[in-house]
């Protein structure tokens, strides 16, 4: 019986082979899930969900959400990602959504970093400094 290392080093494994020019190929994905579908191997499916938190993880680390109080001009959302993929080192591929809720200014995504110059996050460090 595999034990869950033996699982996440073969999803590894099998996630570094889905490689291409430094970038994940989705049809090396494809044939991987295929594959490990047709095999069935021993603990597949501790192998299939490493595999897929892996791959997860990596297509949204390359994703930019730009969200602002306002709708931003399509030109303003383009300079945006040129920065941040310049910033980044690679292209990234950018959504934009409007929540009011952030009162003024806008907040970047790009994977697990946050860049939040909102005007309700700067009234919640307000918050927190009033409170010491």
């Amino acid at each position: 019986m595999k034990s869950r290392r033996d699982s996440r080093r073969a999803a590894r494994r099998i996630f570094r082979a889905c490689f291409a020019d430094s970038r994940l190929d989705t049809e090396r994905v494809r044939r991987a899930v295929r594959s490990l579908g047709g095999q069935k191997p021993r603990q597949g499916l501790a192998v299939l969900e490493e595999f897929h938190r892996l791959v997860r993880t990596e297509v949204t680390r390359w994703q930019l959400r730009i969200e602002s109080a306002a709708p931003l001009p399509p030109e303003c959302l383009a300079e945006l990602q040129a920065r941040v993929a310049a910033r980044a080192g690679r292209p990234v591929e950018s959504a934009a959504s409007v929540n009011p809720a952030l009162i003024g200014g806008l907040r970047l995504r790009l994977g697990s970093d946050v860049w939040d110059g909102s005007v309700a996050q700067r009234l919640r460090q307000l918050e927190v400094q009033s409170e010491k």
